[in-house]
């Protein structure tokens, strides 16, 4: 989402970008292209504290179908359990309402 538009599915685009190097160089291409969020299945907890302390948000654990997630991100609704992997337990007590 760009300059606060609304989303737009049909003109969705997807990059894929060459995360090679170590964490600190994969955070630094990730942050050069102006990313400030990262909804993910799973991420090690030693590159989500890089990313986290350049400014990067993640949502991770998460798990379902993309287009429902992304509206309920940018429209501000919490994504509820079930868009959580097994065993995982969103960490807002008010995201568990259905």
């Amino acid at each position: 989402m760009e300059n606060s538009r609304p989303f737009d599915f049909a003109a969705m685009s997807r990059y894929d970008v060459c995360l090679d190097g170590n964490y600190f160089e994969r955070a630094a291409i990730l942050k050069g292209l102006g990313v400030q969020l990262i909804v993910c299945g799973a991420i090690s907890k030693e590159f989500e504290a890089i990313l986290t302390a350049i400014g990067i948000n993640i949502i991770p654990f998460v798990s379902g179908n993309i287009h429902e997630i992304l509206w309920r991100i940018v429209s501000g609704h919490r994504l509820v359990k079930r868009f959580f992997m097994p065993g995982i337990k969103p960490k807002n007590k008010k995201e568990k309402r259905r």
